[in-house]
Formats: structure tokens, sequence, C-alpha cells
């Protein structure tokens, strides 16, 4: 076996092993990267004068832990609050879709939702424009 064979069957190995271990690996790169911040905030709170010299390193770690974990809460819903007001008002856009599909319609003369309900590769399309707005 030549060296070229070696490297496409190591390669395969290893895509094979990202494709079936990602419900693994995803999590454990997540707390990997999570722990390495801990001891980073934790190295760098040691610098401060009276909390370095008098705070047990326990404590140090807890306090860094629950303020890091304080920050991906306060971001977390940050984010689910722009979502949640996108869904909540996704309903105002209503009567601007469907003056725009009148508009279509009368503009090329055509029915438009009758259309993409005939095209078979469209139907993801036709649900997401007419199920959800109507």
């Amino acid at each position: 076996m030549n060296s070229f064979s070696k490297y496409v069957i190591g390669f395969a190995g290893v895509v094979t092993v990202l494709i079936y271990g990602q419900s693994i690996l995803v999590p454990l790169i997540f707390a990997l990267l999570l722990w390495f911040t801990i001891r980073v905030f934790t190295t760098v709170s040691q610098k401060f004068p009276i909390y370095g010299k008098w705070v047990p390193n326990k404590l140090k770690t807890i306090i860094t832990t629950t303020f890091i974990f304080s920050i991906l809460y306060f971001f977390t819903q940050l984010i689910l609050s722009s979502f949640n007001s996108i869904i909540d008002s996704h309903h105002d856009y209503n009567d601007n879709i469907n003056g725009l599909i009148n508009l279509i319609n009368n503009k090329f003369e055509i029915d438009l939702q009758s259309y993409i309900e005939t095209h078979r590769c469209s139907k993801i399309i036709y649900y997401c424009v007419f199920k959800i707005y109507i």
C-alpha cells in the first residue's frame, strides 16, 4: 500500500469519526472552551491585590464560573428576545405580503398561490409563504 492510499484511508476515517461523533464532539469542545475561559478568568483575578490574596482559590473559581454563566445567560436572553420580537411582529407584515401577492397576480395576470401549489419543488416555499402568514 503506497503513501497516498494511506492518506486517503486516514482522511476517510477522520471524516467518518467526525460525522458519527458529532453529537459527542460538539459538547466536548464547548465544555473545553468554557473550562479554558474559566481558568483564564481565574488566573486574571489572581492579579487583583486584595482579591488575589484573601479569597481562596475554590471561591475564586466559583465566582468566576458564576460570572461567566451570568454573561452567557444575559446574551442568550438578548438573542431570544430578538427572536421573539421578530416572531411577534411577523403578523404586522401579513397585509404587506398579501398586497404583494395581489400585485403580482394583477400585474402578471397569474395566480401565484396556485402556481406555487402545482410545482412540486416549491412546496417548502408554499408552506413558508402561505401557511405561516394566512
